[in-house]
């Protein structure tokens, strides 16, 4: 073989790393340990061997290589079926281990197909169907982790839905002081290793529990710096064989624990942790610190309490009701302006909340507010407007004498007698709409003709109650007046006067 000494050397240390014997074992956990050791070492023997004939075409069919590469084969058969007999016989056995045992190849490294079957047929003809047992460390595992587990086991997992973390400002705190700071360099052995061992610690389960607890937007930032620091490390300078194998391990251990835990706690799409993702800045030292800095932004504005804003909470409510935006997110805001320290009986709310008085009946924690409303509406109608109208009225005929039904709000028997003889009404019932049933009585009565003429009071029933009933009069053609705002004597006469006007043939 034509090759120079340095090629010769390295077969040499191969040869002699095949020729020793393997160190003895007590019991079964310490032979897969050795085991395990002598996989690592297989695997650096043989990237040596590999690396010291790259190029050479003359050493192929040397009959030295040739004999080396059939011995690093046989010795990697060996090897992996002294490593199933020792996992098998304690599975067999029910024996624990910590740490629980895993493949030592990795998931990029392909196996030959004669390995393969050889290791199946020695599985299968010696022990038969192998039972399976429990295998790992035991965990403790809360309420929900077992609900998720149940979930996951029948295919339900999508309805299982993790109560949102609070956010804890001190356990972010320890998260971020933990990440310290990114190195400056990494051009040495040591420097290397020191940032390998705190991404490691920075991933172990333990700490891992502790993100469970932070906000996903949170997680994010924190997982993403993880894996750009590591990116770093996988284009270190020219460092030693075993230093770079060892490196190259342990990223590997860091990546898959990275992306098993975004996988089973979802907080979001996390860059960096696909092989096919490049830097998105110039660097992924660059893109670690863009991570660190929005860790810093957003845990610098969780530590400082914003204090709500009054006014601006108003202002939505007011925005909302609007645009009349459903009940729910209404009466979700009004709580919201409550909170930031608006009192209930606030003029303002007062104000914007008078058209949404019956919804406000529903809750109790709102009876200030529409105690408040109702007052407003009777201190605004002054005493001397109390007198009805004039005797040359233009609407009299519209009103005096009918039968009358006033609309909306509680009933209240002394404002009832009032209006009923302001108007010289023949009668007048104050119907309060509380059931929808009510609601059709009432659209029956007019139609029947049991009602001629109609008062509304729209700041005290909903659209829905209000379209009805004025359905039904326009049906039956019988006169309405809508009151915008409360239920004085002065204020139903301008709503007559000004809906009449519009519809003088009613008035007739």
């Amino acid at each position: 073989m034509n090759s120079d000494s340095s090629t010769v050397k390295t077969l040499e240390i191969v040869r002699e790393w095949l020729a020793r014997e393997p160190a003895a074992a007590v019991d079964h956990a310490e032979v897969i340990e050795r085991i395990d050791l002598e996989l690592d070492e297989l695997l650096d023997a043989s990237r040596r061997f590999a690396h010291a004939i790259a190029g050479r075409a003359d050493c192929w069919q040397d009959a030295k290589v040739i004999d080396i590469q059939q011995q690093l084969a046989d010795r990697r058969r060996e090897l992996m079926a002294r490593w199933i007999d020792a996992v098998v016989s304690l599975r067999l056995g029910g024996v624990r281990l910590k740490p629980e045992i895993r493949p030592t190849f990795r998931r990029g490294e392909s196996r030959p197909a004669a390995v393969d079957g050889e290791l199946r047929d020695r599985i299968t003809g010696e022990y038969g169907a192998v039972a399976r047992s429990p295998s790992g460390p035991f965990v403790a595992v809360d309420e929900f982790k077992r609900h998720r587990l149940q979930a996951q086991l029948s295919g339900q997992y999508a309805a299982v839905v993790a109560p949102p973390p609070v956010f804890s400002l001190p356990l972010a705190q320890s998260v971020r002081a933990e990440l310290g700071e990114i190195p400056a360099a990494l051009d040495t052995d040591e420097a290397v290793r020191t940032e390998l061992k705190l991404l490691v610690r920075c991933t172990r389960p333990e700490r891992q529990e502790t993100w469970r607890s932070l906000p996903a937007d949170v997680q994010v930032p924190v997982i993403a710096h993880l894996a750009a620091r590591a990116r770093c490390l996988q284009e270190p300078p020219a460092l030693p064989i075993l230093t770079l194998l060892d490196v190259d391990r342990q990223i590997e251990n860091l990546f898959n624990a990275l992306s098993r835990y975004t996988k089973e706690e979802a907080p979001g799409f996390v860059y960096g942790l696909a092989r096919s993702h490049g830097s998105r800045s110039d660097s992924w030292l660059k893109d670690a610190q863009d991570h660190l800095t929005l860790l810093n932004e957003l845990i610098a504005v969780r530590a400082e309490p914003t204090k709500p804003n009054p006014e601006r909470e108003i202002a939505k409510l007011e925005a909302l009701l609007a645009e009349d935006g459903g009940d729910d997110p209404i009466i979700e805001h009004l709580d919201a302006v409550i909170a930031a320290g608006v009192a209930r009986t606030d003029p303002r709310l007062v104000r914007i909340c008078r058209p949404k008085l019956e919804l406000l009946g529903k809750h109790a924690r709102f009876k200030p507010l529409r105690k408040a409303i109702k007052e407003g509406d009777e201190i605004e109608e002054a005493p001397d407007r109390q007198t009805g109208p004039a005797a040359d009225w233009a609407h009299w005929s519209a009103v005096r004498g009918k039968r009358a039904a006033l609309i909306g709000g509680d009933p209240r028997e002394d404002a009832r007698a009032r209006i009923e003889h302001c108007f010289e009404f023949a009668g007048l019932s104050w119907e309060g709409i509380d059931q929808v049933r009510q609601v059709d009585a009432l659209a029956n009565q007019i139609r029947a003709g049991g009602v001629e003429f109609v008062i509304v009071l729209q700041s005290y029933i909903n659209h829905a109650v209000c379209g009805k009933i004025v359905d039904a009069c326009r049906g039956a053609k019988v006169p309405f007046a809508s009151v915008e705002r409360g239920y004085g004597v002065e204020r139903i006469r301008l709503a007559i006067e000004q809906d009449l006007g519009k519809r003088p043939a009613e008035a007739s």
